[in-house]
């Protein structure tokens, strides 16, 4: 809580409190503390804009998004005038004022949780950029929808086949399609629930080339193996390859291809939109501040003194 007050030496209105600076005095007292209210209002505005918020919007920095309500002569010692953010700007400045915990729901977030990470940033440098989610959301909604229809016609098409798996098979298969291109999912990977992209592929022919070859070295070099050991030879002397690759075939380590991996070395997923149920802001606006310093400044005994004798200029002459 606190108090405001007439600040400055009381001589400088009570010199002007003669019989017509009384019947004045309730309107020099109310245009004084109206006009401390605009003067207030633009301090408001001009702190926004100093850099304390980085990047604000025009919506948060214009001196539209403050509302002054008037001081009213008649009101006597219930006069005051009243300076506060619009009801929507409130929302939103409510968090670096007041700081606290802001949930789902609220203000800038969605119905069900808050973006506060996004891979492309708007020029603010917030989350988000409309375009960009639009555009990600889509994505994934059309890979889910061509993974539905996918799904149905391999389906369909290994049933005309008597359900046999084979070649037919293995060419229906979603990361086989003509014109792979890695999707976008919606998951959490580690702590971070969002929206991904998947890592790149590997084609078919890519992976044979990167890992059948190393198949078909192993089951030769077993294969180099055993004859040494039929013609009742020891392997202490064959090549260190054709060691390893008896002994991995002894302990029932066969490398197949089929579980050789699809994803290229060295590609991840990449974390595209960042999602929180809540989020936590640190009050930094020093609202009640700038209002009293700017307050003190323009209602003074030397504004009242002035206020008063301007008013009494306006009385009707007798």
């Amino acid at each position: 809580m606190f108090q405001i007050g007439i600040q400055g030496n009381a001589d400088e209105y009570r010199r002007e409190l003669d019989a017509l600076g009384r019947q004045v005095l309730p309107k020099a007292l109310a245009t004084t503390i109206t006009r401390a209210a605009w003067e207030v209002r633009d301090k408001l505005v001009a702190y926004t804009k100093s850099g304390l918020i980085d990047k604000p919007r025009t919506f948060t920095t214009a001196k539209t998004a403050w509302k002054v309500i008037p001081a009213n002569a008649s009101d006597g010692d219930n006069m005051k005038a009243e300076i506060k953010a619009q009801d929507t700007q409130a929302q939103y400045l409510w968090w670096i004022i007041m700081g606290g915990n802001r949930s789902a729901g609220d203000a800038g977030t969605g119905r069900h949780d808050i973006l506060f990470w996004s891979a492309r940033k708007t020029a603010q440098g917030g989350a988000y950029n409309k375009k960009f989610v639009e555009k990600t959301v889509e994505a994934n909604k059309t890979e889910k929808r061509d993974r539905r229809a996918w799904r149905a016609s391999a389906g369909a098409a290994r049933a005309a086949h008597g359900n046999t798996v084979g070649p037919i098979a293995r060419d229906l298969r979603w990361i086989g399609r003509p014109g792979y291109k890695p999707g976008i999912f919606f998951g959490r990977v580690g702590n971070i629930e969002g929206y991904y992209q998947r890592p790149e592929r590997l084609t078919s022919a890519e992976r044979f080339a990167r890992f059948g070859r190393h198949v078909q070295n192993h089951e030769r070099d077993v294969a180099s193996a055993n004859r040494i050991l039929g013609r009742g030879g020891d392997l202490s002397a064959a090549k260190r390859r054709i060691r390893d690759a008896y002994a991995m075939s002894q302990r029932g380590e066969v490398p197949r291809l089929k579980n050789m991996p699809w994803t290229k070395p060295g590609s991840k997923v990449k974390l595209l939109l960042a999602f929180k149920l809540h989020t936590h802001h640190d009050a930094f606006f020093d609202y009640d501040g700038v209002m009293l310093a700017a307050y003190n400044t323009h209602v003074n005994a030397t504004t009242l003194a002035a206020s008063i004798q301007y008013h009494k200029t306006r009385l009707p002459r007798p």
